[in-house]
């Protein structure tokens, strides 16, 4: 005898955070911390970013902003609002910080 019958069940869900894997995104955070980066996991109650934008400090150049190829996670109960965006629009951010800094 086959097992044919159907899974019963609740499918498994999906979040409207769903549509952002695998594309950049500005986060504001209902903290006031805004991340930047690109989504490639939701894991649990956490988005998982590869790339984000972090910084760096030199004693020369002080706190410089770039783009971390290295993981971090965020909380989605700490999200207010997502928007898209690119990998050069957050590189262009990063430039202009750190030239505005610079002065």
């Amino acid at each position: 005898m086959t097992n044919d019958m159907p899974e019963f069940g609740l499918p498994k869900s999906r979040t409207p955070l769903d549509r952002y894997i695998g594309k950049y995104v500005l986060i504001d955070a209902r903290s006031g911390n805004n991340v930047a980066g690109k989504i490639i996991e939701i894991d649990g109650d956490f988005l998982v970013l590869n790339p984000f934008q972090g910084g760096s400090f030199d004693k020369e150049k002080g706190l410089t902003r770039k783009l971390i190829e290295d993981d971090s996670i965020f909380n989605i109960h700490n999200i207010g609002n997502i928007e898209p965006t690119t990998r050069e629009n957050i590189e262009a951010y990063c430039y202009y910080a750190n030239e505005k800094n610079s002065k």
